[in-house]
C-alpha cells in the first residue's frame, strides 16, 4: 500500500537511497561549492526566493523529515538542510522536488545541499546570517580517538557563532548521553553561548518538533513501544478529545494542544515512563499524562520533569502527603465536615473550578499538619481526573479569619518553603488567580514570607483583600456561600463536593500503587527539598539522562561585539 501511494505521488523511496549511517567528515570527498557566499546562485535552490536569504540551518539533516517541517512551520522563512552522505542527500532532493510537484506553492522555503559543513560554511554564509541552527542525533563518535570528529566542539563553535546574529539558537538531541554531556559541556563552555532555562522554551513551538520529525526520533519511538503494559497500572489507552469545540479551541489557543501535538506528547511521554530506570510504576492512561502536559503548555521534556517530581513527592516521609487519600479517615471526614476546603458547584464567568479554602477552622490542637496536607491532596487529585478542570485552571478563595501565631507553628519554615515550591511546581495544577479576605494586619509577615516563596507569575496573580466587599471586586458573589452572600448554603456545597470526592475515591485509592526507586534518590529529595528533588531528577544538569526520546539543549547565542 505505502508503496502504492509512494507511486502515485511521486515522492521517492528510501530503499533506493540507503547508505551507511555515519560518513567521515575528515575524508577527501568531491564537492562542488562556492568560493565566496556572493558566488552562490540561491534562486536554483529556492524558486520564490525574491529579497530573502536562508536564516535556518540543519546541520547533518538526514532523511529531511525535520527540515520538511520546519518549512511548514516557518512559510515566510527560508531553510536549508545540509548532509555529507550522497545518496541520502539525493533522496533529500528529490523529495522537495516531488513535494514541489504535487503541492504547486508549498515547500518553496526549503533546500537540501550535499556538502561538509565542518569545512565549508564560511563559503555559503555571511556573518550573522543565520537565525537557527539543529544539530539533531549526530553522529556520537564513540571512540575518544574520534571525538575530535564531534560536530559541536570548541573550534567550530566559533564558527557557528560567527554565522549565527545576536540572540541566535542552537538546538541538540541526541539518544546518546555521553554526547548529550559533551555538547551541553562545549555549548556552556563557550564564551559565547548561554543555555536557555527550559521554562522559556515552552512557548517555542520546535522544541517538540525535534522529537517528533526526525527519522531518528520516529525510531526511537518505535522501538521500544513494547515495553509500555510493564510498568503501568492502568492501560495506555487510544485517546478521543472528550469536550465540547469552545474547550477544543480554548486548548489550542492558551495550551498549542492540537490533535497531532497531542498524540505525539502522550506517545514520548509513555515512552519515557517506560524508559525511566527510577519509575518502576505508574499510570499510562492519557488522563494523567495529559495534565502534566497541559501545565506545562505541552512542553515534553518539562512535563517529563514534573512527572518524576510528582512520583517522588508522593512518597515523601513515607507517603504521609499522598498515600490513602480515603475521604472516610476521621481526621479528614472531620476537617470536610468544617468546611476547611471545597469547591463551589458553579464555575467562575471563565469556566474555572473555585475552591474555597477556609484555613481557620482548623484546630491546631486536634489535627496534625499532615491532615492538611492530605485533605489537600485529596482536594488537588480528586479536581484533576477532570479534563475541563486541567484546561481552564483553578481559582482560589480563602477566607483567612481566625488564623493565629498558632497556625504558623503547623510547619518550620524549611517544611513551608518546600510546600509552597512544591505546591506551585510539581502538582500538574493551571493557578489562574487567588483572592484572600479577612487577612489580620498582625500576619502581614506571614504573609510576605508566603509570597516570597512563589514565582513572580503566580504572584501577580494572588490579590489579598481586607474584608469581604473588597473581595467580591474579584470573585462573583453569587457564587460564594450563603453565608458570604451568595445562594447556596455552605452546608449543601459541601455535601455536593463529598459526592464528587466518592466519586474519585477509586482511581485516588489506585494511586497509591505507582513507586519509584526510592534508594535512587538522596535523602534530602526524600524530605521533600525541591531542589534536592531536582538534582535527582537531573533537571537543569548535565546528567539529565532519562529522556528516551533524546537528550535536548537550546543555547542563545549571547550579544558580543
Amino acid at each position: 500500500m505505502e508503496e502504492e501511494i509512494a507511486e502515485r505521488a511521486k515522492l521517492p523511496q528510501k530503499r533506493y537511497y540507503r547508505q551507511r549511517a555515519h560518513s567521515n567528515p575528515h575524508s577527501d570527498h568531491t564537492f562542488d561549492y562556492p568560493y565566496h557566499p556572493d558566488d552562490i546562485c540561491w534562486n536554483d535552490f529556492y524558486p520564490i526566493i525574491g529579497e530573502k536569504f536562508v536564516e535556518f540551518l540543519d546541520i547533518g539533516c538526514g532523511y529531511g523529515g525535520f527540515l520538511v517541517e520546519l518549512g511548514k512551520q516557518y512559510p515566510e522563512k527560508l531553510a536549508l538542510g545540509m548532509e555529507i552522505r550522497v545518496k541520502v542527500s539525493d533522496y533529500v532532493m528529490d523529495k522537495i522536488k516531488a513535494l514541489r510537484t504535487n503541492e504547486p506553492g508549498l515547500h518553496q522555503n526549503i533546500a537540501c545541499i550535499r556538502t561538509n559543513a565542518m569545512k565549508y560554511l564560511p563559503n555559503y554564509f555571511h556573518k550573522g546570517q543565520l537565525t537557527k541552527m539543529f544539530f539533531l542525533y549526530p553522529d556520537p563518535h564513540f571512540k575518544k580517538a574520534k571525538h575530535k570528529w564531534r560536530i559541536i566542539n570548541p573550534s567550530l563553535l566559533t564558527e557557528y557563532s560567527y554565522f549565527l546574529k545576536s540572540g541566535g539558537m542552537i538546538y541538540t538531541i541526541t539518544d546518546v548521553e555521553d554526547l548529550h554531556l559533551w555538547m551541553v559541556k562545549h555549548l556552556t563552555d563557550h564564551p559565547n553561548f548561554h543555555r536557555i532555562p527550559l521554562d522559556e522554551l515552552t512557548d517555542d513551538p520546535l522544541v517538540e518538533k525535534l522529537y517528533e520529525t526526525s527519522e531518528e526520533g520516529k525510531k526511537c519511538s518505535k522501538a521500544s513501544k513494547y515495553e509500555l503494559p510493564n510498568k503501568g497500572i492502568t492501560q495506555a489507552d487510544s485517546y478521543v478529545f472528550p469536550l465540547d469545540d469552545e474547550l477544543k479551541d480554548l486548548a489550542q489557543r492558551e495550551l498549542r494542544e492540537t490533535n497531532a501535538v497531542r498524540k505525539s506528547a502522550i506517545d514520548a511521554i509513555r515512552i519515557w515512563l517506560a524508559q525511566h530506570p527510577k519509575i518502576l510504576t505508574t499510570r499510562l492512561d492519557a488522563n494523567f499524562i495529559l495534565r502534566f502536559l497541559r501545565s506545562k503548555k505541552f512542553s515534553v521534556p518539562l512535563a517529563q520533569e514534573c512527572i518524576e517530581r510528582y512520583l517522588l513527592l508522593r512518597n515523601i516521609r513515607n507517603g504521609a502527603m499522598f498515600l490513602n487519600l480515603d475521604m472516610t479517615s476521621p481526621a479528614i471526614a472531620e476537617l470536610l465536615d468544617l468546611g476547611y476546603i471545597f469547591t463551589l458547584p458553579e464555575r467562575d464567568h471563565l469556566g474555572r473550578r473555585v475552591i474555597m479554602h477556609r484555613p481557620g477552622v482548623f484546630n491546631v490542637q486536634k489535627h496534625k499538619n499532615y491532615d492538611m496536607l492530605k485533605i489537600h491532596a485529596l482536594t488537588y487529585e480528586t479536581l484533576m481526573e477532570d479534563e475541563e478542570n486541567q484546561i481552564r485552571g483553578f481559582v482560589y478563595v480563602v477566607d483567612a479569619a481566625k488564623i493565629g501565631l498558632q497556625h504558623l507553628t503547623l510547619f518550620t519554615p524549611q517544611e513551608a518553603v518546600r510546600i509552597a515550591k512544591n505546591a506551585e511546581r510539581t502538582v500538574p495544577m493551571r493557578h489562574k488567580k487567588l483572592v484572600a479576605f479577612n487577612i489580620n494586619s498582625s500576619l502581614k509577615f506571614a504573609v510576605d514570607f508566603g509570597l516570597s516563596l512563589v514565582s513572580d507569575k503566580f504572584g501577580k496573580r494572588v490579590i489579598l483583600c481586607s474584608n469581604l466587599a473588597r473581595a467580591v471586586r474579584y470573585i462573583d458573589n453569587n457564587l460564594l456561600p450563603a453565608e458570604y452572600g451568595g445562594n447556596v448554603p455552605m452546608a449543601e456545597m459541601i455535601k455536593l463536593f463529598k459526592k464528587e470526592l466518592e466519586d474519585k475515591q477509586s482511581i485516588l485509592l489506585q494511586n497509591d500503587k505507582m513507586s519509584v526507586r526510592l534508594d535512587m534518590y538522596p535523602p534530602e529529595a526524600l524530605e521533600g527539598s525541591l531542589g534536592a528533588i531536582n538534582r535527582a531528577c537531573g533537571i537543569q544538569k548535565d546528567t539529565v539522562g532519562s529522556t528516551f526520546h533524546g537528550l535536548q539543549g537550546s543555547f542563545r547565542k549571547l550579544e558580543v561585539d
